[in-house]
């Protein structure tokens, strides 16, 4: 929907159709905008070659411009093999291309889904697969790499298709991707995607006689992991689609071969009804007594002995984790650490309430300045 209350449905249309009087399509995806009655307002061919489709599109509720994400099939190569390649784009206001990037080594780089904050930033959900050597995603001339089969990724650019990071997490098998990305409170995204076998950062597992779960990443606008959280279910699950309300909560959709209970099951399993393939919605969300989640923050004081104070949300309480990146930890609503080392740590604090948890991570950069045991802390929030 667009500011207006408009919806826009874009759909691929084949030459030759009458869509309105003295309106006949050409090849290509149109935006097609209908008033909140239904009636049909405009009819506009994108300014994209006709073999390219759009995936998903976000448009921006100021200037009306357009951005998405998409893929051409390039058909079958040598072995069979079908190759697509992805794109992220951007059109103005009447349709027009203003910039379009390609992801990487055809089938092996993709995104799949686009959301777009309140700061205008673009964030996109995909995957690599192994090509040559480790296996890399890559986009507007950034690139992350790691040796193991597949990463579902997680990236961030400005509306210009600049790169602000691209976060990977890393599974040791073929079926590892991130389908949807949704937009939470306070300038969170979280993403669904699917996973056989272990995937390394949180080290959630898939048991081989499960096939593939569904899995649930949060991280915020730094990047910084928020959660990461295993759907467990008895054979080829996928997660397939995401999206949230503004209270925060979640809600996933996607496949089940016969039976999906979640990590720890919050309620009695789903099973079959019979057939090869079941389809699910499930909601994780807060508890009826709260307005939402809780929102971490805090303040450093020192040199390379560094004082940091809890600020955030006290309200229901639990407790407080310190990570100093360092391999050192504490808890508390104050701690105080020393660094031995000079450099930049990310310092986070993780705060756990009755309605739920939340993270804050800033860049504390530890300096030598004369002699050893001389430091001076200087502090960068992200």
């Amino acid at each position: 929907m667009d500011p207006s209350n408009n919806v826009h449905y874009f759909c691929y249309i084949k030459s030759g159709i009458v869509i309105a009087p003295g309106d006949t399509t050409q090849y290509g995806v149109y935006d097609l905008t209908y008033s909140p009655s239904g009636t049909m307002l405009s009819a506009v061919r994108l300014d994209l070659d006709s073999e390219w489709h759009l995936n998903s599109v976000v448009i921006d509720p100021a200037t009306n411009k357009l951005y998405a994400s998409g893929e051409i099939n390039l058909g079958l190569v040598s072995a069979g093999t079908s190759i697509d390649t992805f794109y992220a784009a951007a059109f103005d206001a009447s349709r027009h291309l203003l910039w379009q990037y390609f992801c990487g080594h055809g089938d092996d780089d993709a995104v799949d889904d686009i959301v777009m904050d309140t700061s205008k930033h673009l964030y996109f959900s995909g995957a690599a697969q192994p090509y040559v050597g480790l296996t890399t995603f890559s986009f507007h001339g950034d690139s992350v790499s790691a040796p193991f089969d597949d990463l579902a990724i997680i990236m961030k650019t400005d509306t210009n298709g600049n790169v602000d990071w691209i976060t990977h997490y890393d599974c040791h098998t073929a079926v590892n991707v991130f389908s949807s990305i949704t937009l939470l409170p306070n300038n969170k995204v979280a993403c669904v995607g699917t996973y056989a076998g272990t995937v390394t950062a949180g080290r959630i597992i898939t048991p081989p006689s499960e096939g593939s779960d569904a899995y649930l990443v949060i991280v915020d606008s730094a990047g910084d992991l928020q959660v990461i959280q295993q759907i467990r279910g008895d054979w080829d699950d996928e997660g397939v689609a995401i999206t949230a309300d503004r209270a925060g909560n979640i809600y996933i959709g996607g496949q089940v071969g016969d039976s999906i209970w979640g990590t720890p099951p919050p309620m009695p399993a789903y099973h079959s009804v019979g057939g090869n393939t079941d389809f699910f919605i499930m909601k994780y969300g807060v508890d009826c007594s709260c307005s939402g989640g809780p929102i971490s923050s805090f303040t450093d004081t020192g040199s390379h002995t560094i004082g940091v104070t809890y600020t955030g949300t006290t309200t229901g309480l639990d407790s407080v984790v310190w990570n100093f990146a360092d391999g050192s930890s504490a808890t508390g609503i104050t701690a105080t650490h020393t660094y031995t080392l000079a450099g930049t740590y990310r310092v986070c604090a993780t705060v756990y309430t009755n309605c739920g948890n939340d993270i804050y991570c800033t860049n504390i950069t530890i300096i030598c300045v004369s002699a050893p045991g001389e430091y001076i802390n200087t502090t960068q929030s992200v």
